[in-house]
């Protein structure tokens, strides 16, 4: 069914895993804006708490290099870290550039006094 050339290249797709990214980053804006809109997301608690629970949460914990979550050393390299506490920010300041940009369209207002 297959060209005897073509055998092995379809045989390594079948047998050896290979990593399938998110790509839910280029679209961020548009999941947490309509999340905001139907009343999943009120606060940068719930959003944070949305965001972890997605397919790019768990990748950005497998893969940070792939996602730029690096951490600048002390020599000024950038390395990668697996570090909960590192993601964790990580996924936060993805949030804090989401709803800044969200504010800047004027699609959602932030209340910065937190009443």
């Amino acid at each position: 069914m297959v060209a005897e050339d073509k055998k092995n290249f379809y045989k390594k797709f079948l047998y050896d895993p290979f990593p399938v990214e998110s790509c839910l980053a280029g679209r961020l804006c548009e999941n947490i804006n309509a999340e905001i809109s139907i009343g999943t997301i009120g606060n940068v608690s719930d959003a944070l708490g949305y965001l972890d629970w997605t397919f790019y949460a768990r990748r950005v914990r497998k893969n940070p290099s792939y996602y730029g979550a690096t951490v600048t050393e002390a020599d000024g390299e950038a390395a990668t870290s697996t570090d909960e506490n590192y993601i964790e920010e990580f996924l936060l300041r993805k949030i804090q550039e989401t709803l800044k940009a969200l504010e800047k369209c004027q699609c959602v207002t932030i209340d910065r006094n937190g009443s």
